[in-house]
């Protein structure tokens, strides 16, 4: 996993290239962990991303859980089929948003999915 930053005052934009794998799951939470705790807005770039599994999937999850408890926002950009499969394979699609914080859409919310 490849990674490149650009940021201002309150948004994040984080570009992630190659694969999302179990050994890239503790980077990839690093990563992000320091982004939220320093942006209000964080956009993630999927668009140059290769395979991707289940840990990662967590990981994306876990974070914007975590934004959201923040009350910041957290979001993912141009999505590839791969990642989609691998949604799709492991059942996180949701036609509604997350049970555990109502009202708020769930980060794997078809809808909310962007190409």
């Amino acid at each position: 996993m490849n990674c490149s930053l650009e940021q201002s005052e309150e948004t994040a934009k984080f570009f992630i290239s190659g694969s999302m794998t179990i050994e890239d799951a503790a980077n990839l939470k690093t990563t992000i962990a320091g982004l939220l705790a320093d942006s209000a807005f964080i956009e993630i770039d999927l668009s140059a991303t290769g395979t991707t599994d289940l840990s990662c999937l967590q990981v994306l999850c876990a974070a914007h859980r975590a934004a959201v408890v923040a009350g910041k926002t957290l979001s993912l950009r141009n999505a590839p089929d791969s990642l989609r499969t691998c949604l799709e394979d492991a059942g996180f699609p949701r036609q509604t948003g997350c049970l555990h914080h109502e009202g708020e859409t769930c980060l794997w919310q078809e809808e909310k999915q962007t190409r």
